[in-house]
C-alpha cells in the first residue's frame, strides 16, 4: 500500500562544504527522526572510516558533529512523495525540496555528492542545470539494499566527496 513519505529537515553546520542528497529517508528513519537510522545502512560506518574516527558515533548529536566538523550537510531531493515500504524504487510523485533556497542560504556549499542513483535521477529530473558554480557527484548508495559492493569499494566511491574539497 502507497502512503505519503515525508522528508527530515536538514541537517546541516556552519560554511558546509559538501551537500549529500538522498532521496528521501526510510521508515526506520522517519520513525526515529534521524537520517539513516537503518542499521543495516552504512552510511555512518563510511562516513567514520573516510574522517579517520576510530568508531562509529553512538548518538545522532555525535553523528551530526561528524559530519559537522567535516563540512558535510545532509538533506533529501524530495519534500514529499507516495511510496510502499522504504525502498527508493517504489517512490513516486515526488515534490523537491526546495534547494535554490537552501543553497542561497548555504553559499558554501561546492559539491552536491549523491547517496544513490535514485537521489541522482531525481535531482536531474528537478533541478537540471540551475546550480552551475556546484560540482555534482554520484556516490553508490549506502542502501542496506545495494550490497553488491563490499566496504573497500563503497569507501574508495565515497572518497570522493573529500578529494573535490582537499578537506
Amino acid at each position: 500500500m502507497m502512503h505519503m513519505t515525508k522528508s527530515l529537515p536538514p541537517l546541516v553546520g556552519e560554511n558546509p562544504l559538501i551537500l549529500v542528497l538522498g532521496s528521501l529517508p526510510g521508515d526506520k528513519s522517519i520513525i526515529q527522526g534521524e537520517y539513516y537510522a537503518n542499521s543495516g545502512n552504512r552510511f555512518w560506518p563510511i562516513i567514520t572510516k573516510l574522517t579517520n574516527q576510530s568508531t562509529v558515533p553512538q548518538t545522532y548529536e555525535e553523528k551530526q558533529r561528524l559530519l559537522f566538523s567535516h563540512g558535510i550537510a545532509l538533506w533529501d531531493v524530495a519534500y514529499k512523495a507516495s511510496r510502499k515500504g522504504s525502498s527508493d524504487s517504489e517512490i513516486r510523485d515526488e515534490i523537491p525540496n526546495d534547494l535554490s533556497q537552501f543553497l542561497n542560504k548555504h553559499p558554501s556549499i561546492r559539491v552536491i555528492a549523491f547517496n544513490g542513483r535514485k537521489a541522482q535521477k531525481m535531482y536531474v529530473k528537478h533541478f537540471a542545470g540551475q546550480f552551475r558554480n556546484i560540482k555534482t557527484i554520484y556516490l553508490k548508495s549506502t542502501s542496506p539494499n545495494n550490497r553488491q559492493f563490499n566496504d573497500d569499494e563503497m569507501l574508495l566511491n565515497w572518497r570522493q566527496i573529500f578529494d573535490c574539497n582537499e578537506i
